[in-house]
């Protein structure tokens, strides 16, 4: 029973812990995904509408609890699952002994030498309209995206609270702490699923300005909830989520020298050639500090 407990525990951290390669193999073809992922978006979307209308008439509470069993992790749902196991998603897998990861041992990175290595937690890279994302920030998008919209549109919170939550998460037990790596593509992905989580019935002001109006996705008509919107996630994805080209940091010098030494073995660095976040900075507006490196890769200074 104890065994049990302690894996129920790990195996949603290590699902949030897992890191992605976005620099092995990175100039090779790859064909776009964004298609696919969001036919399985709205088709898993449609799923929980369709269960959450079965128990009374649009309620909210009920919607989001149903939209989260369908997108959160890849343990624990069906959007997250299918992008990491079908052979219909295009994607590139780099096995962590192979990644820029594969010098970590089990006492540098708990998850990336230790547990992840044994079943090779590492995500693959998808790409979305030109940019190359790893499938765990799907994860990061929908799971902790709807922590900060809970935070922050629910509970009313703070935007500052409600990031430095994020931050927090990142630089602790879901990152420094589990795989000695801060990643601020994640803390991206967080932001901007926080956006699409208030997007799907936007009740609540936007944070950010977009090209064209994002949602409401779903409305109440004559008592039931309805997608009334396709949802194309490639308008939330953007070089933020590429850790290429928004930098990880790590939590110490020894394993920032060994991501470099895999670095020279592939002839590049972070972020890559004739590519810098701060070409998007402006699009974060006062929240890029907050999710974006613009510094560059390197040691974590608390």
């Amino acid at each position: 029973m104890k065994n049990l407990l302690i894996l129920m525990f790990i195996v949603p951290l290590v699902s949030f812990s897992a890191e992605v390669d976005n620099f092995t193999d990175r100039d090779k073809p790859l064909a776009d995904a964004t298609q696919i992922i969001n036919q399985a978006a709205n088709h898993y979307l449609d799923d929980a509408i369709t269960t959450a209308n079965k128990k009374g008439s649009c309620d909210k509470g009920r919607l989001y609890n149903r939209i989260r069993l369908n997108f959160r992790d890849q343990y624990q749902d069906k959007f997250a699952h299918y992008v990491h196991t079908s052979p219909a998603v295009p994607k590139r897998k780099t096995k962590i002994k192979d990644s820029i990861y594969g010098q970590f041992s089990a006492l540098d990175s708990l998850i990336m030498g230790g547990l992840g290595m044994a079943y090779d937690s590492n995500a693959p890279v998808l790409n979305i309209h030109g940019v190359q994302i790893g499938g765990d920030k799907f994860e990061h998008f929908f799971g902790m995206g709807w922590y900060y919209f809970n935070r922050y549109y629910l509970k009313h919170q703070s935007i500052e609270e409600t990031l430095n939550f994020g931050l927090g998460t990142e630089t602790g037990i879901l990152g420094s702490y589990m795989t000695g790596v801060i990643s601020y593509a994640d803390l991206s992905a967080n932001f901007k699923g926080l956006l699409f989580w208030n997007h799907l019935l936007h009740e609540g002001k936007d944070l950010l300005t977009f090209d064209r109006p994002m949602g409401p996705y779903i409305k109440c008509e004559e008592g039931k909830w309805k997608r009334t919107t396709d949802v194309d996630l490639s308008l939330y994805i953007d070089n933020g989520w590429d850790e290429a080209i928004n930098c990880s940091q790590y939590s110490r010098q020894g394993l920032f020298t060994k991501v470099q030494r895999s670095w020279t073995r592939l002839n590049t660095t972070c972020p890559v050639a004739n590519e810098n976040v701060q070409e998007i900075e402006a699009a974060y507006g006062p929240y890029a500090s907050y999710v974006l490196n613009t510094k560059g890769p390197g040691v974590l200074k608390h």
